[in-house]
């Protein structure tokens, strides 16, 4: 199993420690997240992990969807799926032919990946699919630059719905 770098560990995770299972499962289902990139992200972005959303009478300021992002006071696996989606919109870092996500260095920051991705997600299925991969995805697999596992898990990411 490949980890990030001493000098990297702090800022970026490598894609396929976050998801190695994805190739294999459901989008719909939970995906279990490493604690160690969750603590990172909780201690970054200063709010606490859920798995997942609670449905029924609980807490407006901790369990609701509708809540503006900048009162929120969790995050959830969901969130993060979206962060990453997001990230992979623009160019990330390739480093010896891995895909290296930055970690967000504000909430505000995670909040605005986390948007961007739930937006990539509703165009890919609105437009049922037809949505073109990022260029530099393309480009970074046309010359051999990237793993062939972090290129599948990146488009698995890229062209999967979760409604």
């Amino acid at each position: 199993m490949n980890t990030e770098e001493n000098s990297d560990s702090e800022k970026y995770f490598l894609l396929e420690n976050l998801l190695s299972d994805i190739l294999n499962e459901s989008r719909k289902s939970i995906i279990s997240l490493p604690e160690k990139i969750v603590n990172i992200f909780s201690k970054n972005i200063e709010l606490t992990f859920v798995e997942k959303e609670e449905k029924g009478n609980v807490c407006f300021a901790t369990n609701n969807s509708e809540l503006r992002d900048d009162f929120k006071l969790v995050f959830t696996s969901l969130d993060i799926w979206e962060y990453v989606n997001g990230q992979l919109l623009f160019e990330p870092l390739v480093k010896n032919r891995k895909i290296l996500i930055p970690y967000p260095h504000t909430e505000r920051d995670f909040w605005q990946w986390v948007s961007k991705g739930k937006k990539l997600r509703k165009d890919f299925t609105a437009k049922k699919d037809n949505l073109p991969l990022p260029e530099w995805l393309i480009k970074v697999q046309n010359e051999k630059l990237l793993d062939e596992k972090d290129f599948l898990l990146a488009q698995k990411i890229i062209t999967s719905s979760s409604d």
